[in-house]
């Protein structure tokens, strides 16, 4: 038993270490938002229920078969892996000739990356907890093989604490990429011992210790709505803490460890806690507090840490009722693989709909409601299935349940728009929404643009202020003191500056007469709300020519530095950071080396750091460090209707420029740099978030 448990356990801590691990890697690519996460997590959800497919397409042959076929295959993976290596200098990473083409779409690319860098050998992971669940089942060992089950979600659950906490602050990504090589070597040595113990045919399974089923008449389809649910609330409610909540990859994990924490507790045997009338009476409370957050949240009346309380405790009772239910109306051991496969049907069933179904039909977050809803009828049909104390009170319970939905549809449909909304559009990089707001003490109008909770620009469209920069890009701020003292400007010379992150194209207020403004942007849609919408005019009325580059701003500046077809830039502008959700790989050692070389020898990088949850500070310190660069901070207040509270941090090789920016405004100060600690450099192989939290 100890050799069958141990080769579970590490197969899942596998399977769950690789996932946070690819998803780091890929993540710069894209912009660093949620939504490549949850394209991992689709992709993860489909190859699993591959890999329970053929676990259970392998009951058709012999077990001493099956058990040659799969340790062929895994050995087969541990070649791939060592030409893999050869190739591209990582057993699981591939090197730089695979990356995306900047306007490439990003589903089909992270698809494509993670099929060919992980895509059978998780496959083969995937199916050893089915399968070798049925390996010990077939030898009539007496002993319940649904606790394996309990023991896959623990090593899945321990993989997932130790990512953050212990494996991405001590190591770099090759290194951990490595070990997880030599981990999938160790799991196929252990897979050669149990091939061993394997019966060379089926015996008469023995009825095991708590493995009658519950009697409710348990199906395929059922199982698989209950686990569509309990992967639409994981899914939805990472969505909603990354992207209206606070968009920071640490809360991607937060779900996932309730998903598989409540799998471990639910099918824990006879040492599990909750009935599933509890867990039913639990399900409404969390409907209950879904339908009051979601409607605070609208009013505007909850805190970050309120939000992310509540949200987890919704999701963790929708998952408790979803695999409580799965336990109890768990089959005969003789039938595991096909309730594994329609287990991981349902992931797939969640995942693909939360990434692309779902997003196409609507504007907001549709799936958060959706995953209750389809909870509480599943609830409701249970209940009039099984005898129970509840049971007793269907109707009363059926009054208040659709009530309850029609309640929630309500509140999300007026959450789905906002005060004052005109446009709102989704895509892979989230939901914007445009929406107009009156200020009744200057009398005028404006339209903001907003991802989820953050701001991403402000126009006027009354008074003096129509083309007035506002927010982050006043004239008092950081930026704005820079643009209009360069010395370029004193002495009627043009400036040609790059901005990465377009906005509403706030920064085109500079521009001025044979100047060169050129907009890095990923995200197709904020391009046309900048350029062709009716709500934001900044690139219309600049005076400058504007250039817009679609992709990860890296990508095309390192496509632009190989070709040398562009002038050099005399200030790059890095506007990543706002949003919460930042993108690493724009703060490495390796992206400043790059803007460097895109920059004029006494070019000035102004990198726009304003956060509400991290302090990029010492990470700038370390890089000003490490290239010798002179810096400014400056800090400036909120000042209403106008500027928004931002700091910018201004670096270049020379203090020319830097000592142009001066201020005597009693809303800005230029922080003392001496007392900045550095961090240590971060590097595109190696950085840590949980160094900089607030």
């Amino acid at each position: 038993m100890a050799v069958f448990g141990i080769s579970i356990f590490l197969s899942a801590f596998l399977l769950f270490m690789v996932q946070p691990l690819l998803g780091k890697y890929l993540t710069p690519w894209f912009g660093g938002g949620a939504g490549v996460w949850l394209t991992c997590l689709a992709f993860f959800q489909v190859v699993l229920f591959l890999g329970y497919a053929y676990a259970h397409v392998l009951q058709r042959i012999s077990p001493r078969t099956q058990a040659l076929i799969h340790t062929g295959g895994l050995w087969l993976m541990v070649a791939w892996f060592c030409m893999a290596a050869w190739l591209w200098g990582s057993p699981i990473l591939p090197d730089a000739t695979t990356r995306p083409h900047p306007t490439a779409d990003p589903t089909l690319q992270i698809t494509r990356f993670l099929g060919l860098s992980i895509g059978l050998p998780f496959l083969l992971l995937s199916a050893t907890s089915s399968l070798y669940q049925a390996w010990w089942a077939t030898a009539s060992r007496g002993i319940s093989p649904f606790r394996f089950y309990a023991l896959s979600n623990a090593g899945s659950l321990l993989a997932l604490v130790a990512y953050p906490i212990l494996l991405e602050p001590c190591l770099p990504l090759h290194a951990q990429a490595w070990i997880w090589g030599g981990g999938f070597l160790l799991f196929a040595f252990l897979t050669l011992w149990i091939a061993r113990t394997v019966p060379a045919t089926r015996t008469p399974a023995a009825k095991a210790q708590g493995d009658t089923g519950a009697g409710t008449g348990g199906s395929f389809w059922l199982w698989t709505a209950l686990s569509t649910c309990s992967c639409l609330s994981l899914m939805a409610t990472t969505s909603q803490l990354t992207q209206d909540v606070a968009p920071v990859p640490f809360l991607w994990m937060i779900p996932l460890a309730i998903y598989l924490g409540t799998f471990m507790l639910c099918f824990a045997g006879r040492f599990r806690v909750l009935s599933l009338d509890i867990a039913a009476a639990l399900l409404l409370l969390g409907t209950l507090c879904a339908i009051a957050l979601l409607d605070l949240m609208n009013d505007g009346h909850l805190g970050i840490t309120t939000q992310i309380a509540v949200f987890s405790f919704t999701q963790l009772c929708a998952c408790l009722y979803c695999h409580t239910a799965l336990y109890e109306t768990r089959p005969e051991p003789g039938g595991l693989t096909r309730f594994y496969l329609a287990i991981s049907l349902g992931g797939v069933i969640g995942g693909l709909g939360t990434t692309l179904v779902i997003p196409h039909f609507f504007t907001a977050h549709w799936e958060y409601p959706l995953s209750f809803l389809g909870t509480l009828y599943l609830a409701t049909f249970i209940l009039y299935r099984r005898p129970s104390f509840l049971s007793r009170w269907k109707w009363p319970l059926l009054v208040v349940v659709l009530p309850l939905l029609l309640m929630q549809s309500f509140v999300v449909m007026k959450a789905a728009s906002g005060p004052g909304c005109v446009e709102q559009s989704r895509n892979f990089y989230g939901i914007l929404r445009v929406a107009r707001e009156f200020s009744r003490t200057n009398n005028v109008t404006a339209h903001v643009l907003k991802n989820g909770a953050i701001l991403h620009g402000k126009q006027f469209h009354t008074g003096s202020w129509t083309n007035e920069p506002t927010t982050y890009y006043g004239r008092i701020t950081g930026i704005g003191l820079l643009l209009a003292n360069h010395p370029k400007r004193a002495a009627h010379h043009p400036l040609t500056v790059g901005i990465v992150g377009l906005g509403v194209g706030t920064l085109a207020a500079y521009g001025q007469p044979r100047d060169v403004f050129r907009f890095y942007e990923i995200n197709p849609e904020i391009i046309r709300l900048a350029t062709r919408s009716p709500w934001f005019s900044y690139l219309q009325h600049c005076q400058a020519t504007v250039e817009i580059a679609q992709g990860d701003a890296r990508l095309s500046l390192e496509s632009e530095v190989n070709s040398g077809q562009f002038a050099r830039l005399d200030v790059l502008v890095v506007d990543a950071f706002s949003g919460d959700s930042i993108p690493i790989h724009l703060l490495t050692r390796e992206a400043f080396e790059l803007y460097l070389k895109r920059c004029q020898d006494d070019g000035v990088i102004a990198v726009h750091i304003s956060n509400r949850y991290l302090d990029l500070l010492p990470v700038l310190a370390g890089i000003r460090k490490h290239f010798g660069l002179q810096w400014k901070v400056i800090d400036n207040k909120r000042r209403p209707p106008l500027n928004n509270h931002s700091t910018w941090v201004l670096l270049s090789p020379s203090s020319s420029a830097l000592a142009a920016v001066k201020t005597t405004a009693p809303a800005n100060r230029i922080l003392p740099t001496d007392k900045i600690p550095s961090l240590m450099l971060w590097t595109d192989d190696s950085s840590n978030l949980l160094t900089i939290l607030k």
